[in-house]
């Protein structure tokens, strides 16, 4: 049921220019260093993966930051991967991964437990994925970020 409606969720962004539209309303972040786009593209969709599935915050993603690199001239595939793995750091909240919802239905931690670990855990991902993207995408696949 997630992939599906994340799919078609992705669909319908495509199709109605949404994301074309949402990708050109960031063309102001091209101002910013590179660093500074890619750490805002990592928190948003790491907190997007809090609130929903981690695929259908992929899917959701995608069209709007494919535009949003040719917007700001960013190579495409650095700012898709970049994304596909930020979608995986859903830590903080029960709703976000299945393995969040078992350890939360043990009744061992409450919501603000997982939430204070969870963000913390947030912050360290995208941190160690910011180092890993300036390091490994130039030397793997010779992008520039």
């Amino acid at each position: 049921l997630f992939f599906g409606g994340g799919l078609a969720l992705a669909k319908g962004f495509g199709v109605s220019g949404l994301a074309q539209w949402m990708g050109s309303q960031m063309e102001a972040l091209d101002s910013l260093p590179p660093v500074a786009v890619l750490l805002a593209v990592l928190t948003v969709v790491t907190l997007l993966s809090e609130i929903a599935s981690n695929i259908a915050t992929a899917s959701m993603m995608m069209p709007v930051l494919a535009a949003l690199a040719g917007a700001v001239g960013a190579d495409p595939f650095g700012m898709l991967l970049s994304a596909a793995l930020a979608a995986s750091f859903g830590f903080g909240l029960p709703v976000a991964t299945a393995p969040n919802t078992i350890v939360f239905s043990s009744g061992y931690l409450s919501t603000r437990d997982m939430a204070r670990a969870g963000f913390i855990l947030d912050f360290i991902a995208i941190s160690v994925l910011l180092a890993f993207l300036y390091t490994f995408l130039p030397i793997v696949w010779g992008i520039q970020l």
